[in-house]
């Protein structure tokens, strides 16, 4: 709802915001948390600014940052209802996710399906929510082996995080999730891949190009030819 006003988290530098009309970025919270390591920003409309960070989840408040010590573990992701600013998904460090129903004060961990059990140190390093409807989430689990963190899988719930059921493996560990149309976006450091249907519709562009293959030119004909010979010969 402020698109003049603009969050920065550093990796050693803490919090930042800049606002339009003045001159620099502006350092949020006390000296003590000048070297803070944070991983996320997150927002919604009418909702506080929260920082995932890894001294533990905190909410700025004017010019200082509050740490929230009721969650039970480290949060390393974290999501906000767009119809409920009340409503917090956090991904943990070490023990799935758990949701909060009143802005942060209790937390009821939301761990069906995913496969966690005490003595499993399970990490949620994404999380997100379907901005058409709030009961669609979408996650991502990963594995500590040794000090090598693997990926695990990702996983979508349809009653606001109840139960989880897994739509994919993933070997490589997922940075950002996000739902749109209906499909999963997963971004991991190898790329991006969507899973879900149905798929988006086609671009006129591709279209297009689907339109001149019916009609080639002497080059694309050319070009037909000779892969249709290599593969004859392969």
């Amino acid at each position: 709802n402020h698109p003049g006003l603009l969050y920065v988290g550093t990796q050693g530098h803490g919090l930042y915001r800049v606002q339009s009309g003045y001159a620099g970025f502006e350092a949020i919270g006390s000296p003590s948390l000048h070297e803070l390591y944070v991983n996320e920003v997150v927002a919604a409309p009418e909702s506080p600014v929260y920082a995932v960070t890894t001294a533990g989840l905190m909410v700025v408040e004017g010019n200082g940052l509050r740490q929230i010590n009721t969650l039970p573990e480290t949060a390393v992701s974290l999501a906000i209802d767009p119809t409920n600013p009340d409503v917090l998904y956090a991904g943990t460090v070490g023990y799935g996710v758990y949701r909060s129903t009143d802005g942060g004060r209790s937390w009821q961990q939301m761990n069906e399906g995913l496969g966690w059990e005490p003595g499993v140190i399970l990490r949620v390093p994404a999380i997100t929510i379907d901005p058409e409807d709030p009961q669609h989430l979408a996650l991502a689990t990963a594995y500590s082996v040794g000090s090598h963190l693997t990926g695990e899988g990702v996983y979508e719930s349809f009653n606001g995080g109840e139960h989880w059921v897994k739509i994919a493996d993933t070997q490589d560990v997922v940075n950002r999730l996000t739902i749109e149309s209906g499909g999963v976006y997963v971004a991991t450091d190898t790329g991006l891949t969507r899973y879900g249907n149905p798929l988006p519709a086609a671009s006129p562009t591709t279209l297009l190009r689907l339109r001149l293959l019916n009609n080639p030119n002497l080059w694309q004909a050319l070009i037909l030819i000779l892969t249709v010979s290599l593969g004859g010969l392969v």
